[in-house]
């Protein structure tokens, strides 16, 4: 049984490492690590490792969801972010969704701070004189949504199902 944790939570790992590579390297998170992170967290539910109810699972995914694509419709997130997220708040379930969120903001707003301090320019080259996004600057926001959500399952107990 310790094998199989430790393959899903490498699984799991590998997924949320090459969302972020994805999206620092392109600005683009596939719709193919989001649905690896569900594949994943199926499986994960099929062994028992669950450390979280399905159902609380499920609840967090959805809030997560409807959050997500409200603020993909204001142009505050990108449809990949909000799918990253949704996708890993089923690992984070509901009680680690606030965590899981705080943990997001606070992580993206330390990379933003890096990033204006050392290439500001490029930071803001992407923002038109109205203030949105062209695409050359800002920063990958699934680097800190998958961050966090490294932090969220090893709070759960999740990263920690293999020992």
């Amino acid at each position: 049984m310790k094998a199989i944790a430790l393959a899903l939570v490498a699984a799991y790992v590998a997924a949320l490492v090459l969302a972020m590579v994805s999206d620092i390297l392109f600005r683009r998170i596939p719709n193919w690590a989001v649905v690896a992170l569900i594949a994943v967290f199926a499986a994960v539910v099929s062994a028992g490792l669950s450390p979280h109810p399905l159902w609380a699972s499920l609840a967090a995914a959805g809030i997560s969801l409807a959050a997500g694509f409200t603020l993909f419709a204001f142009n505050v997130i990108g449809a990949g972010d909000a799918k990253l997220f949704a996708a890993t708040a089923l690992f984070a379930g509901l009680q680690n969704l606030g965590a899981l969120a705080l943990a997001t903001v606070l992580i993206g707003g330390l990379m933003a701070v890096v990033v204006l301090v050392v290439r500001p320019k490029r930071a803001l080259a992407g923002l038109t004189k109205r203030g949105r996004e062209t695409g050359a600057g800002g920063i990958p926001y699934g680097v800190p949504i998958a961050c966090a959500a490294l932090l969220a399952s090893w709070t759960s107990g999740f990263l920690q199902s293999w020992t």
